[in-house]
């Protein structure tokens, strides 16, 4: 969106984030026969509830095939459908319909009976991803975000994670143990305490602090 649009921001990026919950639902489905029973696009977060309980591993392999999606440049289209011709049609809905029905069409991703705007091709939601798991009703609640708004909260945490690898003098990526970052509020996701194991290794990168490691 051009700058002097920079009011339509919030709107595209909702649009980026309902196109990608599509992906996601769709891909679901298809390799694991788990549905989308409810989503939320809200100002600080986005979920996605599904049907069943989701593995890290199911979500990392689902976010590997959504981002190749996205990097594929699939188009998406829209049509309205007469309920005879939907009937010879598999897609996803979550009401059955006795009149006309508008189905989305993500080149062999998804198809959905969806209302809601989209982006016209894939390659226009940018990146996708999966921030965090938790049980909820029988499935699983996930946290993700897609488009600007996954661009901007990375940017926001490599930024985060610079200033702590500047404060340990070693690059980022370059602790061989999980860091845990908690921010104090929703409102401020980039301040907040970041904790890091005792028994981390981290490739150290200043000249006088890699001296002092060496002599002690």
């Amino acid at each position: 969106i051009h700058s002097s649009h920079e009011d339509l921001l919030p709107v595209y990026d909702a649009v980026q984030i309902h196109t990608a919950e599509h992906i996601l639902s769709g891909l679901f489905h298809s390799e694991y026969g788990i549905e989308n029973v409810g989503f939320h696009l809200g100002d600080t977060e986005v979920t996605m509830d599904t049907s069943a309980p989701i593995t890290e591993e199911m979500a990392d392999k689902i976010e590997a095939l959504a981002n190749g999606a996205v990097f594929a440049n699939k188009a998406v289209f829209a049509k309205i459908y007469s309920v005879e011709e939907a009937k010879g049609k598999k897609y996803r809905a979550k009401l059955e319909f006795s009149t006309d029905v508008r189905l989305v069409d993500i080149e062999d991703v998804d198809l959905c009976a969806c209302c809601a705007p989209h982006v016209a091709y894939t390659g226009e939601i940018g990146i996708i991803k999966l921030l965090k798991l938790e049980s909820h009703k029988g499935g699983t609640r996930i946290y993700m975000l897609a488009g600007g708004r996954a661009y901007r909260y990375m940017k926001e945490i490599y930024k985060t994670l610079s200033n702590a690898s500047a404060l340990l003098s070693a690059p980022p990526l370059s602790v061989d143990s999980e860091i845990e970052f908690t921010p104090v509020s929703k409102e401020n996701p980039c301040l907040g305490t970041l904790r890091i194991p005792m028994n981390a290794k981290c490739l150290i990168n200043d000249g006088q602090h890699r001296k002092a490691a060496i002599e002690a």
